[in-house]
C-alpha cells in the first residue's frame, strides 16, 4: 500500500488532497505481524494500523538515508514501544554505518530523543546487491542513480512482483538499462516521477529525480503491466498530477499516480 508519495518535503493544503502530501513510504502485509515498510518517510507516522495488537516486528527496507525518507519514525508510535521490533535494512558498508545514517534524525540539537533511548528493539543489517528473502517474499536490489546513491528493490510473493524505483534519476544510459533489466516482466513499477521533462531539462538536472517521460520510457522497455508515478514534486497540485497521468497515458498503456491508500496487489 502507497502510504506517502511526495518527494523532498511533506506537502499539504487544499490543492493536495487527492494524492496526498506525506513523503515516501510503502508498506506490503506479506507475513503475519511482520509489516514489510520501504522507506520511512511521514507516511509511516499515520500508520499504526499496521499492528494488530500484538508484539510487530517491522522489516523497514531503505532506498537511501535522506531526511524525507526517514523523518516518519521520529513520530511512529510502534517505534517506541518496547514490544516491538524493527530491523533495519539499508546499502551501507557496515552495520554500524547503517545505525549511524538512520540515527541522524534523533541527532541532538535537532530531536530530543537519541536512537539509543528508543525503548523498541532495533537491529540493523547492511545489504549489498544480493538478494534475500523476508519470509515468503524474495528481495531483489539494483543500485541507481541519486546522490549518495539510492537502492532500488524488487518484491516477488508468489508470481506477482513490484519494483520501487523512487528518487532515481534517468539519463545515464548503464544505469538505466540496469534498471530495465531488473524490472524486466514485472507486475508494477513505481518510478520516480518528480518533474516534467520542460523542468528537468531547465531548472533541475542533477537534483536526483526522473521525469514521467523517463518512467515511461524505462517501463515500456521493462514490459511491465502497470506503471505507477511517484516522488510527485511537493509543490504541484492534485490537478497538475492528473495533467502528468493524462500526458503519460497516451504513450503507455496502464499508468497510475501513487497516492495515499492506493493498493497494489502482492
Amino acid at each position: 500500500m502507497v502510504r506517502g508519495a511526495t518527494g523532498s518535503t511533506p506537502a499539504s493544503g487544499p490543492s493536495r488532497i487527492r494524492y496526498g502530501g506525506h513523503t515516501t513510504c510503502f508498506t506490503v502485509d506479506a507475513i503475519p505481524d511482520e509489516p514489510i515498510v520501504v522507506d520511512a518517510g511521514t507516511g509511516l507516522a499515520f500508520s499504526s494500523d499496521l499492528v494488530t495488537g500484538r508484539p510487530t516486528h517491522f522489516h523497514v527496507l531503505l532506498t537511501h538515508f535522506h531526511l524525507d525518507h526517514l523523518l516518519g519514525l521520529q513520530t511512529f508510535r510502534p517505534f517506541f514501544g518496547a514490544e516491538h521490533r524493527f530491523t533495519f535494512y539499508g546499502f551501507a558498508p557496515g552495520r554500524e554505518q547503517l545505525r549511524a545514517a538512520i540515527g541522524g534524525v534523533f541527532a541532538e540539537p535537532w530531536f530530543p530523543v537519541q536512537l539509543d533511548d528508543v525503548p523498541s528493539h532495533v537491529e540493523f543489517v547492511a545489504l549489498n546487491e544480493a538478494p534475500f528473502w523476508l519470509g515468503p517474499v524474495l528481495v531483489n536490489i539494483a543500485r541507481l542513480h541519486h546522490p549518495q546513491g539510492v537502492t532500488a528493490f524488487r518484491l516477488t510473493h508468489g508470481r506477482r512482483s513490484v519494483v520501487i524505483a523512487t528518487d532515481h534519476e534517468a539519463g545515464q544510459p548503464g544505469v538505466d538499462a540496469r534498471l530495465v533489466e531488473f524490472a524486466i516482466g514485472a507486475d508494477v513499477l513505481i518510478h520516480d516521477a518528480q518533474f516534467t521533462p520542460e523542468e528537468h531539462e531547465t531548472l533541475y538536472d542533477g537534483w536526483g529525480h526522473s521525469t514521467w517521460k523517463d518512467a515511461v520510457r524505462i517501463a515500456a522497455a521493462a514490459d511491465v503491466d502497470q506503471l505507477v508515478l511517484t516522488s510527485h514534486d511537493p509543490f504541484r497540485t492534485d490537478d497538475q498530477i492528473d495533467e502528468i497521468v493524462a500526458l503519460a497515458r497516451r504513450e503507455f498503456r496502464n499508468v497510475e499516480a501513487a497516492y495515499e491508500g492506493l493498493a497494489v496487489p502482492m
